[in-house]
């Protein structure tokens, strides 16, 4: 189990808070035969953090996967859900396994644009990711959050104020990935966004 200690240029462009991306209801999900791809893939942590990130530079991202677990053995619970920003309509449950009348929400909150600029004259964008099993099926929408403003440290936002544990990756040219963790209830969520530079 992973222990831990970003959209394309139209992305930026978009002011609409709370807009939903594409929910989708599906009640027929394939099961999860298998943790996702990366829960299990090696690549090369950024030091530092956010703050580590190459300076001047903005990260848009371009998809994001969302896995959740149970830590329990009473309740077998496997969801994953997948976003395109590239693609919007490509929001989709990959697969699922939840208890007969299981109902919940899980959510977790991540930048879709990064401003590694000292100025900051872009600024961040927040997204909220959001799973949902209820009586209609399984379904996967994320709309953008208020919950920071777009100046600031994003290190200290996710350590501090929200209190998620977080790790970035360089995983190819021009080419990032954020991953954010959260455990409650005996639920693991774990969210990545993969990104790339505009600039």
């Amino acid at each position: 189990m992973l222990t831990l200690s970003a959209m394309p240029a139209t992305a930026a462009k978009d002011n609409g808070k709370g807009r939903l991306l594409n929910p989708v209801k599906a009640s027929g999900a394939p099961s999860c035969t298998a943790r996702p791809d990366f829960l299990k893939e090696t690549r090369t942590e950024i030091s530092g953090g956010f703050a580590g990130l190459p300076k001047g530079q903005v990260l848009v991202a371009r998809d994001a996967e969302m896995w959740v677990e149970n830590t329990e053995g009473d309740r077998p619970v496997r969801l994953h859900s997948y976003q395109s920003f590239v693609r919007s309509r490509q929001s989709k449950i990959l697969c699922g396994d939840v208890p007969e009348k299981f109902a919940d929400r899980f959510s977790l909150i991540a930048p879709t644009l990064i401003d590694a600029d000292s100025k900051q004259k872009i600024g961040h964008s927040l997204w909220q990711f959001q799973v949902i099993a209820d009586r209609e099926g399984l379904s996967a929408w994320n709309k953008k959050s208020p919950v920071m403003s777009k100046t600031g440290a994003l290190d200290a936002f996710f350590l501090k104020d929200m209190k998620l544990a977080y790790r970035l990756y360089h995983i190819g040219d021009n080419e990032f990935e954020l991953l954010v963790q959260k455990e409650a209830d005996g639920m693991l969520q774990t969210l990545s966004v993969r990104y790339e530079t505009v600039r």
